[in-house]
């Protein structure tokens, strides 16, 4: 099962190996916004640079206080992520405080991926994720998933592009 999570996608592919590469079926992932784009609209909200996911993290990983708890609602492994950015919006409204407003995000988009790939799993039984996509260089969206599930990861460098595996698969097509 591949999750490409970033700005321009959220979504949950089930995936196949085939002669010429992969063959691949959209099986979930976000109704609304993708989890790169709440990222990048909260930080852009709050004053930080674009793209907004390292700023986040940094100040997330500076977080001291309390997160609230906020479940998201997956429904037929699908997900809406847009009303985390009212929620983000409103926290920092009334705090001020950018680093709990970080943590916060992250933390509802490790619980909505989180529920997806259980979901997934409930569903179709038991296999290996594979997370990319920039969002999936994020080290504490990355540690909630892996301690939940038998996932790899690509590495940070390789996330941020995707045309890293298209390059992979022309390479590997034309040799």
């Amino acid at each position: 099962i591949a999750f490409h999570v970033s700005g321009g996608t959220t979504e949950v592919l089930k995936v196949r190996a085939n002669e010429k590469g992969f063959d691949s079926k959209l099986v979930g992932g976000t109704m609304d916004l993708n989890a790169g784009q709440i990222i990048d609209r909260v930080g852009v909200f709050m004053e930080l640079p674009f793209p907004a996911g390292p700023h986040i993290e940094r100040l997330a990983l500076e977080n001291s206080k309390k997160i609230p708890k906020k479940k998201p609602k997956i429904s037929e492994l699908k997900v809406n992520l847009s009303g985390l950015e009212n929620m983000a919006v409103k926290l920092y409204s009334e705090s001020g405080d950018k680093s709990l407003v970080s943590a916060f995000v992250l933390e509802y988009i490790g619980d909505a991926l989180c529920l997806l790939a259980g979901g997934f799993a409930e569903r179709y039984g038991e296999m290996p994720f594979v997370f990319s996509g920039g969002v999936m260089s994020n080290s504490l969206i990355k540690n909630k998933i892996k301690h939940q599930f038998d996932a790899s990861f690509a590495e940070p460098s390789m996330s941020a592009d995707n045309a890293v595996g298209i390059a992979y698969l022309t390479a590997r097509n034309i040799n």
